[in-house]
């Protein structure tokens, strides 16, 4: 498993297990579960799909940051979370870069 992906599982219950956030950002956090649950139900976990899930994942930390209700210890854990999210989204777009979409199809099973 990928960093990527295990950020991908393990980010809904980190994020939900912060007792202080609100209610409507526990809400996105249910939304952005369910889609991302489906992105890793399909198995298409490359290319944009991967990435446009940590983008959202990096939405949610960005509106927790600005959570004026989230203790100092909370917002120094949440930057770590960050750091590592930004770096997983990263790296994931310089390796998709050495990869020729175009070329990648499904073969059939003889």
């Amino acid at each position: 498993m990928t960093p990527a992906l295990l950020l991908l599982n393990l980010l809904p219950g980190l994020l939900s297990g912060i007792p202080q956030i609100s209610g409507g950002i526990k809400q996105l956090i249910a939304d952005v579960t369910a889609s991302i649950s489906a992105i890793l139900g399909s198995g298409v976990v490359t290319g944009p799909s991967l990435n446009t899930a940590l983008a959202a994942w990096l939405g949610i930390i960005a509106a927790l940051k600005n959570d004026p209700n989230l203790p100092a210890n909370t917002l120094n854990a949440i930057a770590q979370l960050e750091k590592a999210v930004q770096a997983a989204a990263t790296n994931d777009a310089q390796a998709s870069l050495l990869v020729d979409w175009s070329k990648i199809a499904v073969i059939a099973t003889v």
